[in-house]
């Protein structure tokens, strides 16, 4: 997959042209794809071209998941042009997500700087977790990294616990959000094979909820694989959990400096394997900023959009019709 090429190898060279993040990887992608080296050419426009390029070519929006402006003289880029600089592990590029249901692609450049693509809005943020800084508190530091990610996880917990839309915090409520940090389904497969104490997905729950209330490091009593201990160290570093208006849970990779907004909308992108959340740029209806890549449970497998085809179309799976072209800028 190009997408994972180009997010796995240009984040780790060190260049010193920015530009040579782009070239550097001209030998190993399709040359098909039509990326030619000017170094005349500013390094906003030439990460502009590039993530274009790429994604006309792969029909895919998925190297949106390097999104993010930052050094190099991208300060004031377009939000949605990718970086080819910020580490992105490799889950973001996880096709095994497919919140679109496999829409057609579609983008056009219409005017410098602007993409325009086809997306369906799926829900609204409600309410944000505090920043790991502001759970830790000044002491964060003195604890164990086990205790530091429980204080997080269990703030989490209490967010969501307090914003539940049902009486009480049922036990379908507890899978869903411990499923809203892991992300992967296919954590819980590799469990599975290694471990016979987890024989599903809620034994699992069962098993991170003893870790949770547990006063003492757990991870030895439950003989977790390691990856799944790096995934909940994610959790920690730069991931904050979120609610959102239809009462789903989520969790987002904040980047750096960028602003949390209640009322955010999570879109949606017709062929990009992750959802996105977006920011409405004031006075155009249509056009937004890219704030960040997300994971929503209940979207991420096509069910939202499924049924609002249904709901609006009569078939579950015209979902190209109810997705409008919106701007990123």
């Amino acid at each position: 997959m190009v997408q994972r090429t180009v997010g796995s190898i240009s984040v780790r060279c060190e260049a010193t042209d920015p530009r040579d993040r782009v070239y550097g990887l001209l030998g190993l992608i399709p040359p098909e794809i039509g990326i030619l080296p000017d170094y005349t050419a500013s390094v906003e426009t030439v990460f502009e071209d590039a993530g274009y390029q790429l994604m006309k070519w792969s029909d895919s929006l998925d190297i949106l998941c390097l999104h993010g402006s930052g050094k190099d003289g991208l300060e004031s880029a377009p939000t949605w042009i990718p970086q080819f600089k910020r580490p992105m592990p490799e889950y973001h590029f996880d096709n095994t997500f497919d919140p679109s249901c496999g829409s057609t692609c579609f983008l056009e450049r219409r005017r410098p700087g602007v993409l325009t693509v086809r997306a369906f809005q799926a829900d609204k943020v409600l309410e944000w977790s505090p920043s790991m800084n502001d759970i830790l508190g000044e002491d964060g530091h003195l604890l164990s990294q086990q205790d530091r990610l429980r204080c997080v996880v269990r703030a989490w917990k209490r967010l969501a616990e307090r914003t539940s839309t049902q009486a009480s915090f049922y036990p379908e409520s507890n899978v869903v959000f411990w499923r809203s940090i892991l992300q992967q389904q296919r954590i819980l497969v590799k469990e599975q094979a290694a471990n016979p104490k987890i024989t599903g997905e809620a034994s699992m729950v069962a098993a991170f909820q003893d870790w949770l209330d547990a006063d003492q490091q757990a991870q030895s009593e439950h003989n977790f694989r390691a990856e799944t201990w790096v995934r909940l160290g994610i959790s920690l570093h730069g991931e904050r959990f979120f609610i959102t208006e239809q009462g789903r849970y989520g969790t987002a990779m904040i980047p750096e400096k960028a602003a949390l907004g209640v009322g955010d909308v999570i879109v949606i992108l017709a062929s990009c394997s992750n959802p996105f959340i977006l920011r409405q740029v004031s006075g155009q209806g249509n056009a937004y900023t890219v704030v960040c890549r997300c994971y929503c449970d209940g979207i991420m497998y096509g069910e939202a959009l499924r049924r609002a085809a249904l709901d609006m179309t009569g078939n579950e799976h015209n979902v190209d019709n109810i997705m409008e072209e919106i701007d990123l800028h």
